[in-house]
């Protein structure tokens, strides 16, 4: 592949998604899933704690309302993910993800381990630390012309 940086950091973040999507998937296939039910799971598996239901998926993931809503009851039929009422709000539906998705998510772990050590190889820490604070100072100037 290649690439042509020209200080275009957009192109780069497509790049650097697009490979992660690609890895994930390569990981994954012996369990037989959809690239929308191995976005569902990471998204759980990564924000579940305080973003757990379709709505947020579909808010933060940039996916459509129907492709999620496909995934979720794909994952739910294979036992996959369970959904529950939220005791706060009637309304909501809250997803989690069952123990029968255990050697799933395990992968997926290793899949994040493996693709940072292969993104960061040869990158000293320090550099790496100043990437994450520029990006925290990024979402902040997102949060304060409220795009994010």
């Amino acid at each position: 592949m290649k690439f042509n940086y020209d200080d275009n950091f957009l192109y780069f973040y497509s790049i650097l998604l697009r490979s992660y999507k690609e890895f994930s998937a390569n990981g994954l296939k012996e369990f037989d899933l959809s690239p929308i039910e191995i976005e569902i799971l990471k998204f759980l598996i990564n924000n579940g704690k305080y973003f757990k239901t379709a709505k947020d998926i579909v808010t933060y993931k940039g996916v459509s309302k129907a492709l999620v809503s496909k995934g979720v009851n794909d994952l739910i039929e294979s036992g996959y993910l369970v959904s529950e009422v939220s005791k706060e709000d009637k309304r909501i539906s809250n997803l989690f993800i069952t123990a029968k998705a255990d050697p799933i998510v395990e992968k997926l772990k290793k899949i994040n381990e493996d693709f940072s050590k292969s993104i960061f190889e040869n990158i000293p820490m320090e550099d790496i630390d100043g990437l994450k604070a520029t990006q925290k100072k990024m979402l902040h100037n997102l949060q304060k012309i409220k795009l994010y």
